[in-house]
């Protein structure tokens, strides 16, 4: 029975839609206000995803 839900790669340009999802996750491990990371540290962890030269990926 169909869902809705599609599942499909992460792309760059889904930045604002993941962005309330990782200060969530910062929130949950207690890196919130004024804790949280800055605005720089979300952008760049974001742009790492996408090189092919950064171990890891987008979750």
């Amino acid at each position: 029975m169909p869902t809705g839900a599609a599942v499909r790669d992460i792309v760059a340009s889904d930045y604002g839609q993941r962005l309330p999802l990782w200060h969530g996750c910062n929130a949950f491990h207690g890196r919130s206000s004024p804790a949280a990371p800055p605005a720089e540290v979300s952008t760049t962890t974001w742009r790492r995803f996408f090189d092919a030269g950064e171990p890891g990926g987008a979750w």
